[in-house]
């Protein structure tokens, strides 16, 4: 596992300790569950699976991780860019050009990236409607979440779908 997601892991479950909404023990058992599967999902989806954490409860602890408006220069893109790390640097996933940092009141952003792995959504059963992707143009099949948002698929940013193909 890589030791940047293994330590945001580490935080997610010292936070999940903190606010009591876990044991140790409850930590420990999806650390080894994570550790000695094939492939690594993310702590948060173990304990979610476990029952130990719940949706809701697992998005306010994620809530606490730094946010940023960055900008590509090169592209033109904003994206709030989402980290543990609170690393100051970050690449736009359109052109692989450095984001800058931008202030956050001033502008609305393109889509959302985040500098942690993200959790493999089941297909939705909800109605689909066919996409492209603001950031990697791909062209695809998606359902609009309650908040006007989608996920691609190609690159996993989030952004409203206002871009129908």
């Amino acid at each position: 596992m890589a030791a940047q997601q293994r330590n945001e892991d580490l935080l997610l479950g010292k936070l999940a300790v903190h606010e009591r909404l876990c044991t140790q023990e409850q930590i420990d058992e999806c650390l080894r569950v994570q550790a000695n599967g094939r492939e690594v999902a993310p702590l948060g989806d173990i304990l979610i699976y476990k029952g130990y954490l719940t949706e809701t409860q697992l998005k306010g602890l994620l809530s606490r991780q730094k946010k940023k408006v960055m900008a590509c220069p090169a592209c033109g893109l904003r994206y709030t860019v989402l980290t543990l790390s609170g690393g100051t640097t970050a690449h736009c996933p359109k052109c692989k050009g450095p984001l800058l940092e931008t202030p956050a009141a001033l502008v609305r952003t393109d889509a959302e990236i985040s500098t942690r792995r993200l959790p493999v959504i089941p297909p939705s059963t909800e109605p689909t409607v066919e996409l492209v992707c603001v950031i990697c143009d791909h062209v695809f099949k998606g359902s609009v979440d309650a908040a006007g948002r989608v996920r691609c698929p190609a690159c996993q940013s989030s952004f409203r779908s206002g871009r129908l193909a």
